[in-house]
């Protein structure tokens, strides 16, 4: 967990969807307008990442925003226990 998340007052949730056979084109209109107020939120507060159970797999610096300072040392305990990067 992003150390960010231990001080933190509030869990803001920016989330969007669409039904089974959706246009691609609605689908990324949708994804475009979330990572859009996805970035007013990293303006409002840089550096307060995000939970991994809620993330989006388009986030732009996943490493800080899901593990935050933490991000070193969890890769290099990663490469010490999986060396050939199975996993």
């Amino acid at each position: 967990v992003n150390p960010a998340w231990r001080g933190s007052i509030w869990d803001v949730v920016y989330a969007a969807g669409w039904v089974q056979d959706v246009l691609r084109a609605l689908q990324d209109a949708v994804t475009a307008n979330v990572n859009n107020g996805t970035n007013s939120l990293r303006e409002i507060a840089p550096g307060a990442g995000c939970y991994m159970n809620e993330a989006d797999y388009l986030e732009v610096d996943w490493q800080t925003a899901f593990f935050g300072s933490n991000y070193g040392r969890l890769l290099g305990t990663k490469n010490q226990y999986d060396p050939t990067h199975f996993f």
